[in-house]
């Protein structure tokens, strides 16, 4: 048949919209604005992004996604005053040295240099960013095989292991025993088969990749190219600073201008040999790429949520160099807003990303820290090189965290739910994988499901230990967030992450799949798995290499010895019966298995878990006397004398023997908290239903509903009254059973 002339009637002419033909039109346009973009004092944002919108496909800027949502949405629900769509006045930086202004550039009018900023951003975010982007999976998958074929040559070179037990069990028992040589022979076969495959696998794949990265790195990066990308960003970044002054203009704007920040800062901070010194550009403008990043990290116009995560893995990838922190510690925006809004990002969608930031600031603090000498030497680990560096930032979480702030609350509930979750999914991880390993059946899908399982696993394990590690900040720097008499919930949460973490870290039912895994050596791939491919990878290390139970218990260690220590200097119970000591508390919850765990963190080798920490041996010391007399208060006290009596009738006015004794040591029920059945310190009563409990109980039930427990009615924290009455019998109680 006769081909429709119209077939190819839309199809444009050869080379038009070819990506090598765009990408160096960009790199044109690059090159003119990095010639006159700083001439440019002003940005008119509200022609470019606003007016524009009312021209529809004509426009192509109204293809680009905004920041704070829809076009349509916006002139909705986000219009924009005339006087806000001004042009933005800009402070442009100086050029960088050695700029020479050429024919091509000189012959551009000033009035048109942001129109072409606008098309060059506009090819960027169509073309140019999938190629950046590209470079930096390119060497994360690189590291990845590196290390895949290390561990390759690993095992090549000192045999195949034997698959474990389990993995060979059938349910014929004795019919399956007979033939285990040949089943054993047959399955080293296949494993030195699994690995040489593998190892071709791998090599190829680096080859590949050191390739088309490194000539990528060089096509983007190389000579000129990064100094041009970093001029027009910071141009950009200012323009865009002062754009977040004019109400809701900043959500007009496209997701590329961002986009083309953050990716040109993280390009120069991994950049091998950059051209300047993060410190040396800082009064050059990349000052106010930092101001822009943490005004706009929790900004309410920003809706789109890929924008959101892209300023926080910015922001914490910045903060693990060096150089970019002492920037941020000189920034003023930085020192005033970047922990307040860490902490108030701290919620349900975000929790990853700022405890990752808030890791940083915390870092060099508690249980197997290095000393400051150790961490300052180049030759530490970069985690530990820069937890110096964030000395100031640490300083101001302390002090944003003090009990009477506002978001302490919210942030501690958030802290403790978070912990819970990590450990609970961090377990349902590791049994998903018992569960694989023990099964009978092996192939490519069983072995997918494992690696992703056991990355799973790794990454809640991280996280328990970084979220871990932020509630032994707060026992160190914040004690009072415990012991304050205000923070008695915080308290009683914490006793309950205790014996929760201890059970899945250490013995018992609930860390008994963890062990036999930790337990079993990193050996070959089961019987059919076939070749490597998309979706199959050899990890570097087995789960027993990358879960390290020392990692996850020392924060916990810390975090009790540090309360212990300061509970000890204030003498709390010495001071006010009604506020029992934190050994006193920690003993009520120790039981004979939470003290098995206790002792089994004793018998942990913690030197070979941090070698260089200065004051590990007095930490384990300590734990070793903090459980000496948390089993001295468990001892059931046997004197009955009737100086009892009379010492609590003395001290408190209130007789002894009016207060009915429980069985043992067991406070009398009256006294007990009815919801948590333990005895209240501080309790109030219900106006409504008129039941008596513990402040911290309600104060618990009232951070999730509003309402009476026990009547359903309406219920705030003001409403509470004490009540008096069972306060002075508790006293008297607690005065008895101290005497």
């Amino acid at each position: 048949g006769h081909q429709p002339r119209g077939a190819t009637r839309d199809i444009q002419p050869p080379g038009l919209s070819d990506a090598n033909v765009l990408v160096s039109v960009w790199f044109c346009l690059l090159r003119i604005l990095r010639c006159v973009l700083w001439q440019v004092d002003s940005l008119p944002a509200g022609d470019m992004f606003i007016k524009a919108a009312s021209q529809g496909d004509i426009n192509p800027t109204n293809d680009l996604s905004r920041m704070g949502g829809l076009v349509s949405y916006l002139t909705r629900e986000a219009p924009v005053s005339p006087a806000d769509q001004e042009p933005v006045p800009v402070q442009p930086p100086p050029p960088f040295k050695g700029v020479v202004v050429d024919s091509a550039a000189a012959a551009l009018k000033r009035e048109h240099i942001t129109e072409v900023l606008n098309i060059a951003l506009s090819l960027y975010s169509l073309k140019v960013v999938n190629s950046v982007r590209q470079i930096q999976s390119m060497f994360q998958a690189l590291a990845g095989s590196l290390q895949g074929l290390e561990e390759v040559e690993r095992r090549i070179t000192r045999g195949p292991d034997t698959t474990p037990a389990a993995a060979n069990t059938s349910a014929g028992g004795a019919a399956a025993a007979a033939p285990a040589a040949p089943a054993t022979e047959a399955a080293e076969d296949v494993g030195a088969t699994y690995l040489q495959e593998a190892r071709n696998f791998l090599r190829q794949d680096i080859l590949a990749n050191v390739r088309c990265g490194r000539l990528l790195e060089a096509t983007f990066y190389s000579g000129w190219r990064l100094e041009a990308l970093l001029s027009c960003a910071i141009w950009v970044a200012h323009a865009l600073l002062a754009a977040a002054q004019r109400g809701s203009l900043i959500s007009y704007l496209p997701n590329c201008y961002m986009e083309f920040i953050m990716d040109t800062l993280l390009a120069y901070r991994k950049a091998d040999a950059p051209f300047a010194r993060p410190c040396e550009l800082q009064d050059h403008g990349l000052d106010g790429m930092v101001s822009l990043l943490v005004t706009l990290l929790n900004d309410g116009r920003i809706c789109n949520p890929d924008v959101k995560e892209a300023l926080l893995a910015c922001t914490s990838s910045l903060l693990e160099s060096r150089d970019f922190i002492a920037v941020f510690e000189r920034n003023s925006v930085a020192c005033q807003r970047l922990v307040p809004t860490a902490v108030a990002m701290f919620d349900s969608r975000l929790w990853h990303p700022v405890s990752t930031i808030l890791l940083r600031f915390t870092r060099g603090v508690g249980m197997g820290a290095m000393d400051e000498s150790e961490a300052s030497s180049p030759s530490s680990g970069s985690a530990q090189a820069v937890a110096q560096g964030c000395s100031k930032f640490r300083s101001l979480l302390q002090q944003h965290l003090q009990p009477d702030s506002p978001g302490f609350k919210s942030f501690m509930n958030r802290l403790f739910n978070t912990v819970n979750w990590a450990v609970t999914d961090f377990t349902v991880a590791v049994s998903e994988i018992y569960d694989m390993r023990s099964s009978v059946s092996a192939g490519r899908r069983v072995m997918v499901d494992d690696q992703q399982q056991a990355r799973k696993a790794l990454i809640m394990f991280r996280l328990t230990c970084n979220l871990l590690h932020l509630t032994e900040f707060l026992a160190v720097d914040v004690p009072a967030a415990f012991l304050s008499p205000a923070c008695r919930l915080n308290m009683s949460r914490l006793l309950e992450i205790v014996p929760f973490v201890l059970s899945h870290f250490t013995t018992g039912s609930d860390a008994r799949r963890l062990n036999e895994l930790l337990s079993q050596r990193s050996g070959a791939r089961p019987a059919g798995s076939g070749l490597l491919g998309p979706g199959v990878r050899l990890e570097r290390h087995s789960l027993a290499d990358q879960v390290s139970k020392p990692a996850a218990l020392a924060p916990l260690v810390g975090a009790l010895v540090a309360l212990w220590r300061a509970d000890s200097a204030a003498g709390s119970e010495a001071a006010d019966p009604l506020r029992p000591s934190f050994v006193r508390c920690l003993a009520d919850v120790v039981d004979e298995r939470v003290r098995q765990q206790l002792d089994y963190a004793l018998t942990i080798n913690w030197r070979a878990a941090f070698p260089k920490s200065l004051t590990l041996d007095q930490d384990v010391e300590a734990l070793q006397r903090l459980c000496t007399e948390v089993d001295a208060l468990r001892k059931p006290t046997k004197d009955k004398s009737p100086a009892r009596g009379a010492a609590a009738t003395s001290a408190t006015g209130v007789d002894a023997g009016s207060v009915p004794a429980g069985e043992g040591d067991d406070p009398p029920e009256e006294l007990l908290d009815p919801i948590t059945m333990t005895l209240m310190t501080d309790p109030v009563l219900l106006p409504d239903s008129g039941v008596t409990l513990d402040r911290s109980t309600i104060e618990r039930h009232l951070l999730t509903q509003t309402t009476d427990p026990f009547s359903r009615r309406e219920l705030s924290l003001d409403m509470v009254k004490p009540d008096e009455a069972t306060r002075a019998r508790v006293h008297a109680y607690l005065q008895a059973r101290t005497q």
